[in-house]
């Protein structure tokens, strides 16, 4: 299945007014645990990734 700008629009809106430590929540695993020690500050990149699963 190909990702539509709809598809990928809407899983944005789901995380993109998230602060970081809520993003590394969402999202779980080695994402959590590199934003709870310190490894990753700003997440805007995971928020598109985490869109586009």
């Amino acid at each position: 299945m190909s990702l539509t700008y709809a598809m990928l629009s809407t899983a944005f809106a789901e995380i993109k007014d998230a602060d970081t430590k809520r993003v590394g929540e969402i999202i779980g695993g080695k994402v959590k645990e590199n934003i709870d020690s310190g490894i990753f500050i700003d997440c805007c990149a995971i928020r598109m990734s985490y869109a586009d699963e």
